[in-house]
């Protein structure tokens, strides 16, 4: 049996190494009053400053052949149909995350994503952050920032250089008590002293092609499409 990144990453939430490395956020318990939410896999984070408090973070993950879309407690998550969710927890009060280090963008030119995306709302966190990060490369492997030159990419404000495969958003838990996870007329999680996982990436060891595929789903999100760099594989 393969090695795939989220086992090897489920293994790595358990060890003390991962703490001493500054991933207090991947504990199965987070800090006492705080949801921690952690993403693993595939997204775009648009930010939108004019949307009501509770909306302006909208998570996007794209629809890429051989991903599963689930949502839950730490190994007990359920499965994510596409459509629109909301993440009900108090709005923190952070800064915007940096667009240089996360697939972050004010999408002004981009249309209402296709509902056969899993499209999640919620408001800003406290904290975010990315871990497992890997660089964009030119063809002759040099860094550069993850997308190519084009109108998209600077109405979009698109300038990440490097691409975290987990992101860990933190929350305070204030006035909503229990924060939940709804959507599809239907409430898929509800807080219960764990961190919330959302998982958007293969089950099992995907194809060599699926670099490719899941930067293409991401681009086709943009009006007209963006064009990536390659990531090392």
């Amino acid at each position: 049996m393969k090695t795939t990144r989220r086992s090897l990453l489920r293994a790595a939430l358990g060890s003390p190494l991962m703490f001493a490395t500054g991933c207090r956020q991947c504990s199965r318990t987070p800090t006492p009053r705080k949801l921690v939410v952690v993403f693993h896999g595939t997204y775009v984070f648009s930010f939108d400053p004019s949307k009501p408090v509770t909306e302006r973070l909208t998570v996007i993950a794209p629809s890429v052949m051989e991903h599963v879309y689930l949502a839950g407690n730490f190994t007990h998550e359920t499965d994510l149909s596409a459509g629109t969710y909301q993440l009900n927890v108090d709005p923190g009060g952070g800064d915007p995350p940096d667009n240089k280090k996360f697939s972050i963008v004010q999408r002004t030119n981009t249309g209402n994503p296709a509902e056969r995306n899993v499209i999640i709302k919620m408001p800003l966190p406290n904290k975010f952050r990315g871990l497992v990060r890997l660089p964009p490369q030119d063809t002759a492997g040099n860094r550069v920032d993850l997308f190519e030159d084009g109108t998209t990419k600077s109405q979009n404000n698109v300038k990440p250089d490097e691409v975290p495969m987990v992101y860990v958003a933190r929350f305070p838990i204030r006035n909503i008590t229990t924060p939940t996870l709804t959507g599809n007329s239907a409430t898929h999680w509800t807080y219960q002293g764990t961190n919330l996982h959302i998982i958007a990436e293969p089950k099992t060891e995907p194809g060599p092609g699926h670099g490719t595929d899941a930067l293409n789903a991401i681009n086709a999100l943009f009006n007209p499409p963006l064009i990536s760099h390659s990531i090392p594989t």
